[in-house]
């Protein structure tokens, strides 16, 4: 008995959990000596940063452990990761979500000071797990360099936002980060020189382990000298499970995203880009005096919104998705509003690269970069051991100025793009300006035997050439087709195009300063509509998350109706009802007819009348419904034998009436009966 007391009281004490530690850093008025567990006794600076000192300097974050910065707070300083959560238990970077404590968001400020202790916001050297940072502005870490002349350049100083070695499971989300590194383009310094142009926002970088599930979420981005985002494989290492979503990437920017395989054997897959935005990228536009590249003539750096693209000459042995774990770039929207002629080499540059990759419900307006929103220029190379390309570019919609809107070229025959397949599916383009370029380029070189895609199939689109060329293609050599003589040479995989205007709803923003107001979504007349072809194998959505069934739409967008106008309806109505008696509709009616997302106004008047929707509370107000809402009514009836109350419900303009009628009046007998007995008298 006491041996089990023993085990019990043992086994208690095990038992008992850790209980998370929320911290607190105020670096105008914290000390480090504080215990740092509340406002009032914040420490200045966070645990992990060298130049703590104190109970700052001592305290080691466990998992579920918190650390919430002052908002509005200039935090001088780097913030060294050097612990781990674990699941269900993270590290959490606060900085002052709830807004609760300061202004905003908290702010990371490197002052662009060339030190290793401030060139970067966040800083995890080794492989950290189970991180959040959530909320800071990040800024000026690296940069400054002294640019005097064109000729000799400096030496670039880098600068990192957040920078993590071999990290899993960490959510990054809802910061703003800016001013990382040089990227100037003149206009402090006249001098600025391409070379000197280092900088990156989120640098995630597999060199001693791998790179796993992350999730980078809201986070805005600008004047960042290299990368807003780059995921680097190192060899041998592996990049998968990375959710990279509705991100805003604009202006001085040289790189939005950079994607690199940057060794032997390295595997890069399951990679999803989605629900983003790049926009007003010109900046750096090689071409464009006026409007671009305002430093060192001949110095611009190389601007893409997107670059995946395997390093080295050539790095072997790579994976880069494959149909189990696709890489995925979906559900984007690019668009410049400036008057500017020219931006860089393409929205998503494709350069030696391979794999699955499905490229799908993009909307690109103006796109400046002359090779369009996909440029893939050679292939993974098969013969050093590397996938070839598996590319599906389907359901995008573009509205175009000068640029191409889709590129494919071979530099070098052992990275030839024709080892693999590329599809084009579904596809609505629209350019509007007669110049050099065609919508589809597949001979960019004018001798390139390799880049002819696999498939084009029930793609739309119309040019404003005279000729109604709309592709560069090659037969023989070099050769211009209009859509009917592309699908003439190969009328099995070369089908469905169709010449013509896929009638977006709205493109009176035109391709300047309002490029953004234009709405591609099909008008009800497109003959896109129903004329598509069905990818249900690799997408079921659309650009708006709308289910994309039957026959398949050509574009970013399912046709939506805006049909509001519902079936017609009734409520039986109640006979005999009891008096002053809360009275529910014997039946209801479930709303029908209208299109999905349609929300018609719902009314109803009468004494006592009200409708409640879905199983809600009852409601006199005038409200909304949806399609499939269930609608149900009651009413008080008449204290009158023999009366009628009528409520009278209208839905999107289609109404009925219900009556509630009370029973009619019986005489009461009894007295006449009991009279009937005998001497007169009641009985």
């Amino acid at each position: 008995m006491i041996k089990k007391l023993i085990c019990a009281v043992l086994f208690s004490l095990l038992a008992v959990p850790s209980y998370a530690t929320t911290y607190y850093v105020d670096f105008d008025t914290g000390v480090d000596t504080n215990n740092g567990t509340a406002t009032g006794t914040a420490f200045t600076h966070c645990p992990g940063d060298d130049s703590a000192t104190g109970t700052a300097a001592s305290t080691v974050l466990s998992a579920g452990d918190t650390v919430v910065f002052k908002g509005g707070v200039s935090y001088l300083g780097r913030i060294d990761i050097d612990w781990s959560g674990s699941a269900g238990n993270v590290i959490t970077y606060d900085g002052n979500t709830a807004g609760a404590w300061g202004t905003g968001k908290a702010i990371i400020d490197g002052e662009n000071t060339n030190t290793d202790a401030r060139r970067y916001g966040f800083y995890a050297s080794s492989a950290r797990n189970y991180i959040t940072i959530d909320n800071f502005e990040i800024r000026e870490m690296g940069g400054g360099a002294s640019f005097t002349t064109c000729a000799s350049p400096p030496s670039a100083i880098n600068g990192y936002g957040i920078y993590m070695e071999s990290p899993s499971n960490i959510t990054i989300r809802n910061n703003y980060i800016h001013q990382i590194g040089d990227w100037e383009n003149g206009e402090t310094n006249q001098y600025m020189h391409a070379s000197g142009m280092e900088g990156t926002g989120i640098h995630l970088r597999g060199t001693s382990g791998n790179v796993s599930t992350i999730a980078i979420d809201n986070n805005e981005f600008t004047k960042i000298g290299r990368a807003a985002i780059s995921l680097d494989a190192r060899g041998g290492r592996t990049i998968t499970g990375i959710d990279i979503s509705n991100y805003n990437i604009h202006e001085y920017i040289r790189w939005g995203i950079q994607v690199v395989a940057n060794g032997n054997n390295s595997t890069i897959q399951d990679v999803s880009v989605h629900d983003g935005t790049i926009r007003d990228t010109w900046q750096y536009a090689p071409n464009d005096s006026t409007y671009g590249w305002r430093a060192c003539a001949g110095q611009h750096p190389h601007y893409d919104g997107m670059i995946w693209m395997i390093g080295g000459s050539p790095y072997t042995g790579q994976t880069l998705g494959t149909p189990a774990n696709p890489n995925r770039i979906y559900n984007n929207i690019f668009y410049n509003d400036s008057p500017a002629t020219d931006e860089g080499t393409a929205t998503i540059f494709l350069t030696v690269w391979g794999g699955t990759l499905y490229i799908y419900n993009n909307v690109s307006i103006n796109p400046l970069s002359p090779y369009g929103m996909v440029y893939a220029q050679d292939g993974g190379g098969t013969v050093y051991g590397n996938p070839a390309p598996n590319y599906i570019i389907a359901n995008n919609s573009l509205y175009l100025d000068q640029a191409r809107a889709f590129s494919l070229r071979t530099l070098n025959a052992n990275y030839a793009l024709n080892q693999g397949a590329i599809k084009l599916y579904n596809n609505a383009v629209y350019k509007a300006v007669n110049n050099a370029y065609y919508p589809f380029e597949f001979n960019v070189s004018g001798s390139d035997i390799y880049s002819m895609p696999t498939e084009f199939k029930n793609n739309r689109v119309i040019t404003a050439r005279t000729d109604n060329k709309i592709a560069r293609v090659y037969e023989s050599g070099l050769a211009y087709k209009t859509v009917a003589e592309l699908n003439a040479m190969d009328n099995t995989n070369y089908t469905g195009n169709v010449a013509g205007d896929p009638l977006f709803t709205s493109i009176a923003g035109g391709l300047d300063n309002t490029s953004s107001s234009n709405d591609l979504t099909l008008q009800s007349a497109s003959l896109g509509i129903d004329n598509g072809v069905d990818l249900s194998a690799y997408f079921t959505t659309d650009y708006a998350g709308n289910t994309r069934s039957g026959t398949w739409d050509i574009g970013a967008f399912e046709y939506a109706s805006s049909d509001s106008t519902p079936s017609a309806f009734s409520f039986t109505d109640v006979i005999g009802a009891e008096l002053s008696t809360l009275t529910p509709s014997p039946d209801n009616a479930t709303v029908a007819g209208i299109d999905a997302g349609q929300t018609p106004a719902i009314t109803v008047s009468g004494t006592g009348c009200e409708y409640s929707v879905d199983g809600g509370a009852f409601t006199a107000d005038a409200g909304t419904v949806g399609l499939d809402n269930v609608v149900a009514l009651h009413t008080t009836s008449s204290a009158s034998h023999n009366a009628t109350i009528t409520c009278a419900v209208t839905i999107g303009g289609v109404s009925d009436s219900w009556g509630v009628t009370t029973k009619t009046y019986a005489a009461d007998t009894s007295r006449a009966r009991k009279r009937a007995g005998g001497r007169g008298g009641w009985r």
